[in-house]
């Protein structure tokens, strides 16, 4: 990022010499607008950032209470895997260029509110390094350090909202998905836990049909291998048989009811447990040749149990974000890009022709307050839920009025007002 501006914009453009990164003059022969753009980065990410993202984002979510939960949400160990970068990058530009989704424009305003909280630490900060760096007075310090809060979002800041939406989203998105995970675990914890016969059949059934679902929709391929390694550890021609009858090009809730009791057989196989593997091995060929359901408690336990095992092993659903998505978003389109854009704002904080035309502090105030309203009413959420509703009344009240006025509405109320029993055209019009 330090590199980029004597690349790119205006701070490599040799036709303005005054803005170029490089001087010969200055400290370590960088320029005084180059300096001052570290010195603001260093304090951006690593001072202001974190409170202004926590005053924005803290305020708009409810703190959850974590430290009641069931200890299998903490103490269940799970391996864990991210959605494929095609269906995450669609996800993520769904919900960032969504409106009513992302806010982009509330949230913009909220961070002008939440900046407000932290101004008296930003005007010293970036007054004592302005006046250190360049040697300039404290008013024109000032002067700079005002057109650089209102400037900022408006030239180069702005695709951050964009970039923190997205990535907010894949985080929610994988959080969300991690707690239902949880939580279909959890019952088949307390089905095996519970000593009432019903209850534990009924949170089992509950349970596997969640699990079934999410492995069909989100993870078939685990199935899929979970099946092949059966085929090769496992002899007999009875079990092969058995196995044959689940058609894994269509995977439905029925043919994968004993999945729990497949998995154990795995289990068994890698730890040798011969007695456990015979048990299984029995109870699939039985069921499968007679079409039978599990009626016994010991057996419908050790598919509950296998079941709980497969999930831990190979989860049904993506439990963490991908994080090349928001890698390629945080660094692309937000770090190089906004270093890119941000080369235009540099010299001109540190320009004395620009900083002593009289009118630039309202100009920009302007500028800003005109970019900022026009900001919020086409991507924030509150605008595009009345532009909806206004469109939703709209079509309401054109199709009450083409009904009001389509012939053959015409027609039926003349012959109601007539009592004829047939009516032409040209005489409905006429009557009318």
């Amino acid at each position: 990022m330090t590199i980029l501006p004597g690349i790119a914009g205006d701070q490599a453009d040799l036709k303005k010499p005054d803005y170029l990164l490089a001087d010969a003059k200055k400290m370590s022969f960088t320029s005084d607008a180059q300096m001052n753009s570290l010195v603001g980065n260093v304090y951006g990410h690593l001072v202001s950032s974190a409170s202004t993202m926590s005053l924005l984002y803290d305020s708009i979510k409810d703190e959850e209470e974590t430290r009641y939960n069931p200890r299998e949400y903490t103490k269940t160990v799970n391996n864990e895997w991210s959605p494929g970068f095609y269906s995450a990058s669609k996800s993520w530009f769904l919900h960032a260029f969504n409106p009513l989704k992302s806010d982009v424009g509330g949230l913009a305003v909220q961070r002008y509110i939440s900046k407000m909280n932290t101004i008296f630490a930003s005007i010293t900060f970036n007054l004592v390094s302005m006046v250190l760096i360049s040697g300039r007075g404290v008013a024109s310090s000032f002067k700079s350090f005002a057109i650089g809060f209102l400037s900022s979002h408006r030239i180069y800041s702005f695709p951050w909202d964009f970039i923190q939406a997205g990535n907010r989203h894949l985080g929610e998105e994988a959080e969300t998905r991690s707690n239902n995970f949880k939580n279909m675990q959890y019952k088949i914890s307390q089905a095996l836990r519970e000593k009432d016969e019903e209850k534990s059949t009924k949170l089992i059934d509950e349970a596997f049909a969640e699990i079934i679902d999410a492995y069909i929709k989100h993870n078939p391929k685990a199935l899929k291998e979970l099946f092949n390694t059966l085929n090769d550890v496992i002899v007999g021609q009875e079990l092969q048989e058995a196995m044959s009858k689940i058609d894994l090009k269509n995977l439905s809730p029925e043919s994968l009811k004993y999945l729990g009791l497949f998995s154990q057989l795995v289990v068994a196989k890698q730890t040798e447990n011969k007695e456990l593997f015979e048990k299984v091995r029995v109870s699939l060929v039985e069921l499968y040749e007679s079409n039978k359901e599990i009626n016994s408690t010991e057996l419908k336990k050790l598919n509950a149990e296998g079941l709980l095992l497969l999930t831990q092993t190979a989860p049904p659903v993506p439990t963490k974000e991908n994080a090349l998505v928001t890698w390629i978003a945080s660094i692309l389109f937000g770090a190089i890009l906004t270093t890119i854009l941000g080369t235009q704002l540099a010299p001109l904080l540190m320009d004395p022709s620009y900083l002593a035309k009289p009118t630039v502090v309202w100009d920009t105030f302007l500028a800003c307050l005109k970019f900022t309203g026009i900001y919020y009413l086409v991507l924030g959420k509150k605008p595009w839920e009345f532009y909806v509703k206004l469109y939703n009344k709209s079509k309401e009240f054109i199709s009450s009025k083409k009904e009001m006025f389509s012939i053959s509405t015409l027609l039926s109320t003349q012959r109601k007002s007539t009592h004829l029993k047939s009516l032409d055209l040209r005489s409905c019009i006429k009557y009318y």
